[in-house]
């Protein structure tokens, strides 16, 4: 099960789940990303980073790919090599889902894999209005939204007054 993708292979995952994240999604890729900082580890240590994704290629993935790709060159050694992996991936049709932090991958990325897919394909409108209901729940995000407005409205014709009321034209630089 060989990767259709211009990627170097330097680890290759397991067949058995490159086998059951293609029963799950039959564009599915599973990638080594490389060596990365363990951010949750006390000391500082590298750990193997694989990434997941489907690929299809479309023109919006390739624009984006080749958008952020030139991005990363104009910036030059300020670059930043991760987000131009990403740009090359994505101009190849390779939309990330998710990265997984272990050495070897095993079925826990399948399961992982299949819970996303039936949220996206089932729930993702449920979630994003549950997810919308919390943040329209907070009373003091609409008291200072309503503060502010407001204070717009009241002070904002004063503010105008006061920089623009004395001048009779205005330099244009």
């Amino acid at each position: 099960m060989r990767s259709t993708l211009e990627y170097p292979a330097v680890r290759e995952a397991p067949e058995h789940v490159l086998r059951g994240l293609r029963t799950v999604d039959p564009d599915a890729e599973l990638l080594y990303w490389g060596l990365r900082p363990d951010e949750q580890a006390k000391e500082p240590t590298l750990r193997s980073v694989w990434v997941l994704g489907t690929v299809r290629r479309t023109r919006t993935r390739l624009l984006a790919g080749i958008r952020l790709m030139e991005a990363q060159e104009r910036l030059g050694p300020r670059g930043d090599r991760d987000a131009w992996q990403i740009g090359k991936l994505l101009s190849q049709g390779f939309a990330t889902v998710a990265f997984y932090p272990t050495d070897v991958p095993t079925w826990a990325v399948v399961d992982d894999f299949q819970k996303r897919d039936w949220l996206y394909r089932f729930a993702f409108d449920e979630e994003f209005e549950r997810s919308a209901d919390v943040s329209e729940g907070l009373p003091q995000l609409e008291q200072r939204i309503k503060y502010l407005t407001d204070r717009n409205d009241s002070e904002g014709r004063d503010i105008w007054r006061y920089t623009f009321g004395k001048r009779r034209s205005y330099a244009v630089n």
